[in-house]
């Protein structure tokens, strides 16, 4: 197939996407991993797997971002305090206070990141979806 300048969105989504996804795996393999105890790290570890692999445009693997968004915020969780900042000046007044020590910071930059890429990937899907809606629209007028 030849590419025409039609198609040039879709190869910068798909650069984008690839550029996202070797800064998630940084992410993945390194702070966070270690911010995960050992028995607790296979989900991070086979979706690596899977970008290695080179499934990254995948609907099931969109699907395990999900799960791993999930698991990451989850574990985030124990290293958060929540709070309650009343208002001085207003008895009905005040707001949520949420602190995260370090290992909470780390994994919820992760789950971020993860997020980006679950985004740019989703486009591309989209995308290359719409081009083969199209191609056959074009086809049966």
């Amino acid at each position: 197939m030849v590419m025409d300048t039609e198609n040039k969105p879709l190869v910068e989504r798909v650069e984008h996407a690839l550029g996202t996804s070797r800064t998630a795996r940084s992410a993945l393999t390194g702070a966070a991993l270690m911010n995960i105890p050992p028995a607790r790290r296979g989900m991070i570890t086979h979706f690596v797997r899977l970008l290695d692999k080179g499934q990254l445009f995948e609907e099931d693997t969109l699907r395990e971002m999900d799960a791993l968004i999930a698991f990451l915020e989850r574990e985030a969780e124990t290293g958060t305090e929540r709070g309650w900042q009343h208002d001085e000046n207003d008895i009905h007044g005040g707001y949520e206070t949420v602190e995260h020590d370090e290992t909470a910071t780390c994994l919820l930059r992760g789950a971020h990141v993860l997020r980006q890429l679950q985004e740019a990937t989703a486009k591309v899907l989209d995308g290359v979806a719409a081009v083969y809606l199209t191609m056959n629209l074009l086809e049966g007028a």
